[in-house]
């Protein structure tokens, strides 16, 4: 696995796995949100 895989997905991780946060895919982008608004996009 290449190593910007591997930050993205720890990155994602870390992101998800903040209280209320959940994955969102707006404007076709993988985002990540917390209360509707987006904090991290998670796209490469």
């Amino acid at each position: 696995m290449s190593d910007l895989k591997r930050i993205h997905r720890g990155v994602r991780t870390f992101a998800l796995g903040l209280p209320e946060a959940y994955e969102d895919h707006p404007w076709g982008e993988s985002v990540a949100k917390v209360n509707k608004k987006v904090f991290v996009f998670l796209g490469l």
